[in-house]
Protein backbone atom coordinates (compact mmCIF):
# COMPACT_ATOMS: atom_id res chain seq x y z
CA UNK A 1 0.00 0.00 0.00
CA UNK A 2 2.79 2.82 1.07
CA UNK A 3 4.45 2.04 -2.42
CA UNK A 4 1.32 2.63 -4.14
CA UNK A 5 1.01 5.87 -2.33
CA UNK A 6 4.93 6.47 -3.33
CA UNK A 7 3.90 5.62 -7.03
CA UNK A 8 1.01 8.00 -7.75
CA UNK A 9 2.68 10.90 -5.73
CA UNK A 10 6.11 10.30 -8.26
CA UNK A 11 3.41 10.80 -11.45
CA UNK A 12 1.68 13.41 -9.67
CA UNK A 13 4.89 15.43 -9.38
CA UNK A 14 6.06 14.29 -13.26
CA UNK A 15 2.59 15.50 -14.82
CA UNK A 16 3.05 18.76 -12.29
CA UNK A 17 6.69 19.87 -13.75
CA UNK A 18 5.52 18.57 -17.77
CA UNK A 19 2.55 21.21 -16.87
CA UNK A 20 5.47 24.16 -16.09
CA UNK A 21 7.42 22.91 -18.94
CA UNK A 22 5.07 22.89 -21.10
CA UNK A 23 3.76 26.53 -19.73
CA UNK A 24 7.40 28.03 -20.28
CA UNK A 25 7.54 26.60 -23.83
CA UNK A 26 4.48 28.38 -25.01
CA UNK A 27 5.59 31.66 -23.21
CA UNK A 28 8.77 31.66 -24.84
CA UNK A 29 7.02 31.13 -28.25
CA UNK A 30 4.85 34.13 -27.82
CA UNK A 31 3.41 35.53 -31.11
CA UNK A 32 5.69 32.95 -33.06
CA UNK A 33 3.40 29.92 -32.01
CA UNK A 34 -0.43 30.42 -32.10
CA UNK A 35 -2.38 28.64 -29.99
CA UNK A 36 -4.60 26.45 -31.93
CA UNK A 37 -6.45 26.89 -35.56
CA UNK A 38 -7.64 30.55 -34.66
CA UNK A 39 -5.59 34.05 -34.39
CA UNK A 40 -6.50 37.61 -34.27
CA UNK A 41 -4.82 40.41 -36.50
CA UNK A 42 -5.37 44.46 -36.48
CA UNK A 43 -5.70 45.36 -39.67
CA UNK A 44 -5.99 49.34 -38.72
CA UNK A 45 -2.66 49.05 -36.87
CA UNK A 46 -0.55 47.17 -39.97
CA UNK A 47 -2.31 50.19 -42.48
CA UNK A 48 -0.93 52.83 -40.19
CA UNK A 49 2.40 51.39 -39.34
CA UNK A 50 3.75 49.52 -42.50
CA UNK A 51 6.44 51.17 -44.26
CA UNK A 52 4.49 51.26 -47.65
CA UNK A 53 1.60 53.17 -45.86
CA UNK A 54 3.89 55.60 -44.38
CA UNK A 55 5.73 56.25 -47.97
CA UNK A 56 1.87 56.74 -49.75
CA UNK A 57 1.04 59.18 -46.64
CA UNK A 58 3.99 61.35 -47.41
CA UNK A 59 3.26 61.08 -51.14
CA UNK A 60 -0.05 62.57 -50.77
CA UNK A 61 0.91 64.96 -48.01
CA UNK A 62 3.42 66.50 -50.54
CA UNK A 63 0.66 66.41 -53.36
CA UNK A 64 -1.66 67.95 -51.08
CA UNK A 65 1.07 70.70 -50.30
CA UNK A 66 1.15 71.69 -54.28
CA UNK A 67 -2.67 72.18 -54.57
CA UNK A 68 -2.45 74.69 -51.48
CA UNK A 69 0.34 76.16 -53.15
CA UNK A 70 -1.52 76.52 -55.87
CA UNK A 71 -4.46 77.90 -54.69
CA UNK A 72 -2.54 80.32 -52.51
CA UNK A 73 -1.03 81.64 -55.89
CA UNK A 74 -4.46 81.71 -57.81
CA UNK A 75 -6.45 83.60 -54.55
CA UNK A 76 -3.38 86.02 -54.74
CA UNK A 77 -3.79 86.69 -58.45
CA UNK A 78 -7.53 87.08 -57.66
CA UNK A 79 -6.81 89.67 -54.59
CA UNK A 80 -4.49 91.97 -56.92
CA UNK A 81 -7.46 92.26 -59.21
CA UNK A 82 -9.79 92.93 -56.60
CA UNK A 83 -7.54 95.93 -55.62
CA UNK A 84 -7.41 97.17 -58.80
CA UNK A 85 -10.80 97.56 -59.17
CA UNK A 86 -11.03 99.73 -56.27
CA UNK A 87 -9.21 102.06 -58.22
CA UNK A 88 -11.11 102.27 -61.17
CA UNK A 89 -14.32 103.94 -62.26
CA UNK A 90 -17.36 101.79 -61.66
CA UNK A 91 -18.99 101.08 -65.02
CA UNK A 92 -15.70 102.12 -66.80
CA UNK A 93 -14.95 99.66 -70.02
CA UNK A 94 -11.63 99.38 -67.79
CA UNK A 95 -13.76 97.81 -64.80
CA UNK A 96 -16.39 95.74 -66.41
CA UNK A 97 -13.03 94.06 -68.45
CA UNK A 98 -11.17 93.73 -64.69
CA UNK A 99 -14.57 92.84 -63.56
CA UNK A 100 -15.05 89.80 -65.79
CA UNK A 101 -11.59 88.72 -65.54
CA UNK A 102 -11.85 88.18 -61.23
CA UNK A 103 -14.87 86.50 -62.24
CA UNK A 104 -13.33 84.22 -64.60
CA UNK A 105 -10.16 83.54 -62.48
CA UNK A 106 -12.63 82.68 -59.30
CA UNK A 107 -15.03 80.30 -61.17
CA UNK A 108 -10.85 78.86 -62.39
CA UNK A 109 -9.70 78.21 -58.87
CA UNK A 110 -13.32 76.67 -57.55
CA UNK A 111 -13.44 74.29 -60.56
CA UNK A 112 -9.37 72.91 -60.35
CA UNK A 113 -9.78 72.93 -56.75
CA UNK A 114 -12.92 70.45 -56.64
CA UNK A 115 -10.99 68.59 -59.64
CA UNK A 116 -7.65 68.20 -57.80
CA UNK A 117 -9.20 67.52 -54.50
CA UNK A 118 -11.73 64.68 -56.25
CA UNK A 119 -8.68 63.50 -57.76
CA UNK A 120 -6.71 63.38 -54.66
CA UNK A 121 -9.77 61.28 -52.89
CA UNK A 122 -9.83 58.68 -55.51
CA UNK A 123 -6.15 58.04 -55.37
CA UNK A 124 -6.51 57.84 -51.92
CA UNK A 125 -8.88 55.36 -51.76
CA UNK A 126 -7.61 53.64 -54.66
CA UNK A 127 -4.33 52.53 -52.86
CA UNK A 128 -6.27 52.14 -49.11
CA UNK A 129 -7.86 49.42 -51.39
CA UNK A 130 -4.88 48.12 -52.77
CA UNK A 131 -3.01 47.79 -49.48
CA UNK A 132 -6.03 46.47 -47.31
CA UNK A 133 -5.36 43.27 -50.31
CA UNK A 134 -1.91 43.21 -49.65
CA UNK A 135 -2.41 42.90 -46.21
CA UNK A 136 -5.36 40.10 -46.21
CA UNK A 137 -2.72 38.45 -48.74
CA UNK A 138 -0.05 38.64 -45.88
CA UNK A 139 -2.53 37.54 -43.53
CA UNK A 140 -2.83 34.33 -45.32
CA UNK A 141 0.54 33.71 -45.74
CA UNK A 142 1.45 33.56 -42.18
CA UNK A 143 -1.48 31.71 -41.11
CA UNK A 144 -0.89 29.18 -43.54
CA UNK A 145 2.69 28.96 -42.35
CA UNK A 146 1.29 28.40 -39.18
CA UNK A 147 -1.80 26.24 -39.29
CA UNK A 148 -3.93 28.66 -38.56
CA UNK A 149 -7.53 28.15 -40.32
CA UNK A 150 -9.13 31.07 -39.14
CA UNK A 151 -8.23 35.13 -38.34
CA UNK A 152 -10.33 37.20 -36.68
CA UNK A 153 -10.14 41.50 -36.78
CA UNK A 154 -9.24 42.74 -33.28
CA UNK A 155 -9.23 46.50 -32.52
CA UNK A 156 -7.27 47.40 -29.43
CA UNK A 157 -7.76 50.40 -28.07
CA UNK A 158 -9.88 53.01 -26.35
CA UNK A 159 -13.83 53.72 -27.46
CA UNK A 160 -13.33 56.93 -29.46
CA UNK A 161 -17.02 57.95 -30.33
CA UNK A 162 -18.03 61.31 -28.60
CA UNK A 163 -21.72 60.19 -27.52
CA UNK A 164 -23.32 57.33 -25.80
CA UNK A 165 -25.14 55.69 -28.90
CA UNK A 166 -21.87 56.46 -30.82
CA UNK A 167 -20.10 54.45 -28.23
CA UNK A 168 -22.68 51.50 -28.15
CA UNK A 169 -21.97 51.08 -32.23
CA UNK A 170 -18.41 50.91 -31.50
CA UNK A 171 -18.72 48.53 -29.17
CA UNK A 172 -21.15 45.96 -31.10
CA UNK A 173 -18.27 46.61 -34.18
CA UNK A 174 -15.75 44.97 -32.13
CA UNK A 175 -16.25 41.17 -32.30
CA UNK A 176 -13.26 39.98 -30.48
CA UNK A 177 -13.37 40.64 -26.35
CA UNK A 178 -10.66 38.76 -25.63
CA UNK A 179 -7.36 36.99 -27.07
CA UNK A 180 -4.18 35.42 -25.77
CA UNK A 181 -1.07 36.94 -26.72
CA UNK A 182 -0.06 34.26 -28.73
CA UNK A 183 -2.68 34.38 -31.36
CA UNK A 184 -1.81 37.74 -32.16
CA UNK A 185 -0.44 37.56 -35.79
CA UNK A 186 -0.13 41.39 -36.26
CA UNK A 187 3.68 41.66 -35.48
CA UNK A 188 4.30 38.58 -37.87
CA UNK A 189 2.02 40.05 -40.65
CA UNK A 190 3.82 43.93 -40.54
CA UNK A 191 6.97 42.12 -40.10
CA UNK A 192 6.17 40.05 -43.59
CA UNK A 193 4.86 43.18 -45.37
CA UNK A 194 7.19 45.32 -44.98
CA UNK A 195 10.48 42.97 -45.47
CA UNK A 196 8.52 42.07 -48.68
CA UNK A 197 7.66 45.96 -49.62
CA UNK A 198 12.14 46.49 -49.16
CA UNK A 199 12.85 43.93 -51.68
CA UNK A 200 10.75 45.44 -53.87
CA UNK A 201 12.11 49.21 -53.54
CA UNK A 202 14.18 50.69 -55.74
Amino acid sequence: MMKSSKLVIVLVIVAAVGLVVATHLDAQSGDKAPAGPVAVCNVLEILNNCQKAKDLTARLNKERGRIEKEVKSRSEAIDNLTKELKLLTVGSEEFEQRFAETQRLQINREAWLKFEQTKAMRTHQKLTREMYDEVQKAIGIVAKSRGIKMVFHQQRGKLQAATTAEMRAEISRRQVLYSAEAVDITASVLSSLNAAYRTKKP
